[in-house]
């Protein structure tokens, strides 16, 4: 995949996912920070369309308005994008180094 296309399907995708939206906070939410201060690595997971892209969306959310994390540290891709066909395994190493000239 190149880069010019990656850098436009990174931004597209970042830009989506921090848009304003108006999601409904869930009781998995209540206690944000009893989850964020872990050092451990969460995978959150579950079937289609069951909330796990709006959880993500809540957590950016709560991490923007409520500590210093800058949105320019926050990355979101959606691999179901069918743009990212051909994207295979050695491309992740050229989709970071991309992010990071972002």
């Amino acid at each position: 995949m190149d880069s010019i296309t990656l850098k436009s399907l990174l931004l597209e995708h970042k830009n989506r996912f921090l848009s304003e939206k108006e999601l409904i906070k869930r009781d998995v939410f209540q206690k944000p920070d009893r989850i964020l201060d872990s050092r451990e690595i969460i995978f959150i997971s579950g079937v289609r369309r069951c909330g796990k892209s709006s959880l993500l969306s809540l957590i950016s959310e709560y991490l923007l308005e409520n500590t210093e994390v800058n949105k320019n540290n926050i990355l979101f891709v959606n691999f179901e994008d069918e743009r990212f066909i051909n994207f295979t395994v050695d491309d992740f190493e050229k989709l970071y180094q991309t992010y990071l000239e972002l």
